[in-house]
């Protein structure tokens, strides 16, 4: 089903490889025929904690791991790394086509300068719901999977946190459904994010049919996922 109104924040394609063992400041030649994407940014390690407890280096002197190739708008941004490419739809979600249309010839790029051998393949979707509330709004009218606590400890829920992970056994793939309340960006309102993430790594295709194939049937087990998630309620203040 589509919605006028679609609560998607961002919208990910990811492809992991073998690393390709080259050196990875040669990737950034890679935004070179890409002037949609005219803004370059270091993708670098993020901070570790070191055994004394301290963050490990960040910064200009983290470990490079590849780059980030962002739009004049900052909505669209695609990476290419040693282990892989990526490619997100940050603002303005347009479809699913959009971001097909973006990804094929930007991984082709990738593939063909890097020779890499894909591993893993996932989609995810990042969907913010800003929902009406007095301050006793009751998830479970909007959310089919919402946390149950027992009655001798419901003192009421002023926060949640969920993740499920469910296999999904005739793609050869996993979904990890996340659930949390999240800070709400405008008074009168209770925010809450449904966080879908569909991968795959075994029997990983190595075309290109059978690579978006696949990630055309994650798009539809996404949808369905996402469905299922859903009361009417939450459906009807986004259709």
């Amino acid at each position: 089903m589509s919605y006028a109104h679609a609560p998607i924040s961002e919208a990910l394609l990811d492809i992991q490889t073998e690393d390709v063992g080259v050196d990875v400041r040669i990737l950034k030649a890679l935004g070179a025929d890409a002037p949609q994407f005219p803004e370059v940014r270091d993708l670098r390690q993020l901070p570790a904690r070191t055994r004394s407890g301290g963050e490990a280096e960040t910064g200009p002197n983290a470990p490079l791991l590849g780059f980030q190739f962002w739009s004049a708008d900052n909505a669209k941004v695609w990476q290419a790394r040693r282990d892989g490419f990526s490619l997100s739809h940050c603002k303005s979600y347009e479809s699913w086509e959009s971001l097909i249309n973006d990804g094929i010839p930007l991984w082709n790029r990738y593939r063909t300068f890097t020779g890499a051998k894909p591993t893993r393949l996932a989609v995810r979707y990042i969907n913010r719901f800003d929902l009406p509330s007095d301050g006793n709004l009751e998830p479970r009218d909007y959310f089919r999977i919402v946390p149950e606590l027992p009655r001798e400890l419901d003192t009421g829920l002023a926060g949640w946190f969920m993740q499920l992970v469910l296999p999904q056994a005739d793609l050869d793939a996993v979904a990890i459904l996340t659930q949390t309340q999240v800070t709400p960006v405008r008074p009168g309102t209770a925010s809450f994010v449904l966080d879908i993430d569909l991968s795959r790594t075994v029997d990983v295709p190595q075309n290109e049919a059978g690579l978006w194939a696949l990630f055309n049937r994650f798009r539809e087990r996404k949808n369905h996922l996402f469905e299922m998630s859903l009361q009417d309620k939450a459906r009807e203040m986004i259709r």
